[in-house]
């Protein structure tokens, strides 16, 4: 994405109002996509109905263009003037639908919502409600009926959940924060029911409710999961990871089922028994579904990384039936069953795999962000194993592909430890490392002069640490002074963005700039 475009994104300069209707190609040349520009510009006021111009065939292009905002596709393969029009009045037909929920939903079939609506955990108080409804076996329904299907059962269960919630007495968000899972918050909850009420009339709608595609009923059914919150204090992690456990526990029933608790701390919460079961092999079965988040470069940087598009690695797993498990569900069991090592490992073996592949394509030469847990970082076999696999790889030239991240916790706790590992595959390898999760400048000096560090990674901007904008400079220049790249991740809207410019910063990431996508050929490498 150049500059233009990402600067007009930011100051809202494309005037969208001016156009009764846009037919939008799919590929707008010189690397651009229409996927993209329509993700940015859609959610500015006044946008006109859309429609996406594709010459591919791919289903999953399809869904993106409906989940990014357009009303109608059109393939150019055996394009007609009267399917032109017949495109054109329905583009028009659903704009004034989706204009008309609009004024009144507030619900986003977005990914990156996601993120928002996990920060709103963060402020609930007592006597709210926090409800997680997924759709069980959702992998299994779109190789079933489609991709395109299954993602119109999807938004039908979320608009009939919106319903439900706007019809009724009830103060709350609905947001779809994933391909098969809605979220509710709801406030200040006074009936003694602590939200099972709610739970069971959203499944009795749901059985009394069918969805239809061409004539055909959709056979599904939902997992309901609900977490009353009391006068503890308790964050959003945890309430997440006990409505993933009690969500689990629904699936056990058939048909539309839900389970319903009180929040509990995070030391209460027991780890489910199938769960564990499905967690315990999946690196060995290769069940595992990474994620990358592309960077954004605002900088010129050193040039041992200027040629390479760095991406952050994250990992969810499958479980026996094909279903995705969420980093938030299986890392409890990966601490428990003593696996993070077995983890690291997995995640950095198929990196270097993907670096020796774009190596050899010349499609991309691709780098990746790896975060170490601490029983890697303490492990002396650690540098050896890694040797290896730059050598079985045929990546020993190309490590600097690979940046080892070590969180400044981790960096405290175990400071020997990081030290080996820094000088050990830094000077034969040339490996570089980052210092992450940095939570203000005090004390940066100290370490920055201690160890060598190639860059610092912060997350400026989360709700439990907004930094002051002069913090963040105080970051940037101290590593700056060591020769260390500065990267912010979590950017979530303008405002941020702009803060970060303003500071001199060299990398950012987030789910606002571009979602994280599970197929790195996918993923767009935005540069400024």
């Amino acid at each position: 994405m150049n500059m233009t475009l990402l600067m007009a994104n930011l100051l809202g300069h494309f005037p969208g109002g001016k156009y009764d209707l846009i037919i939008l190609d799919y590929d707008l040349g010189n690397g651009e996509s229409g996927l993209e520009w329509l993700r940015i510009y859609k959610t500015s006021s006044n946008f006109p109905p859309t429609i996406m111009l594709t010459a591919q065939g791919n289903e999953e292009t399809v869904v993106n263009a409906f989940r990014y905002g357009a009303q109608d596709y059109l393939r150019k393969d055996g394009l007609t003037k009267g399917r032109m029009v017949e495109s054109i009045n329905n583009a028009f037909k659903r704009y004034k639908v989706d204009s008309k929920k609009a004024n009144t939903e507030q619900l986003s079939v977005h990914l990156y919502k996601k993120e928002k609506f996990y920060r709103s955990l963060d402020e609930v108080k007592n006597k709210d409600v926090v409800i997680f409804i997924e759709i069980d076996k959702f992998q299994s329904l779109k190789d079933d009926i489609g991709m395109l299907s299954a993602d119109k059962t999807a938004n039908f269960v979320s608009e009939e959940i919106l319903k439900q919630v706007t019809d009724s007495e009830h103060t709350g968000e609905v947001t779809r924060i994933g391909d098969s899972s809605i979220a509710i918050l709801i406030h200040d909850h006074e009936k003694e029911d602590k939200g099972a009420d709610i739970c069971e009339q959203i499944c009795e709608h749901f059985n009394d409710t069918k969805f239809d595609i061409d004539g055909k009923t959709i056979d599904f059914s939902i997992s309901v999961a609900s977490v009353y919150v009391s006068d503890e204090p308790i964050d959003a992690e945890t309430i997440m990871k006990q409505l993933d456990i009690s969500c689990r526990a629904a699936r056990h029933t058939s048909g539309h089922s839900y389970v319903s608790n009180k929040a509990k701390n995070k030391d209460e919460i027991e780890i489910d028994e199938k769960l564990s079961a499905s967690v315990i092999n999946a690196f060995s079965e290769n069940r595992v579904k990474p994620q990358y988040q592309s960077f954004i470069k605002l900088s010129d940087i050193d040039s041992r990384f200027e040629a390479i598009e760095y991406f952050q690695v994250r990992i969810s797993l499958l479980d026996l039936d094909g279903e995705t498990i969420e980093a938030r569900e299986f890392i409890p069991v990966v601490e428990n069953k003593d696996m993070q090592k077995e983890m690291d490992r997995w995640v950095i073996s198929s990196c270097l795999q993907e670096i020796a592949r774009s190596a050899s394509t010349g499609s991309r030469y691709s780098g990746f962000f790896i975060s170490l847990t601490e029983d890697s970082l303490t492990d002396m076999m650690f540098p050896k194993w890694l040797e290896s696999e730059l050598i079985l790889h045929g990546t020993s030239d190309m490590a600097n592909s690979l940046v080892l991240e070590i969180s400044l916790d981790n960096y405290r706790e175990y400071e020997k430890q990081a030290n080996f590992l820094i000088n050990s595959l830094g000077e034969k390898y040339t490996v570089p490392f980052a210092l992450s999760e940095i939570a203000e400048p005090s004390n940066l000096e100290k370490i920055l002069s201690q160890s060598k560090f190639d860059f610092i990674i912060f997350s400026p901007f989360t709700s439990e640490n907004k930094m002051a904008k002069n913090d963040i400079i105080k970051i940037v220049n101290k590593g700056k002074e060591f020769s260390c790249i500065s990267v912010a991740t979590k950017i979530e809207d303008n405002d941020a963005m702009m803060t970060v410019m303003s500071c001199n910063l060299d990398i950012i990431s987030g789910y606002f700039l571009q979602p994280p996508q599970a197929n790195i050929m996918e993923t767009e490498v935005l540069e400024v």
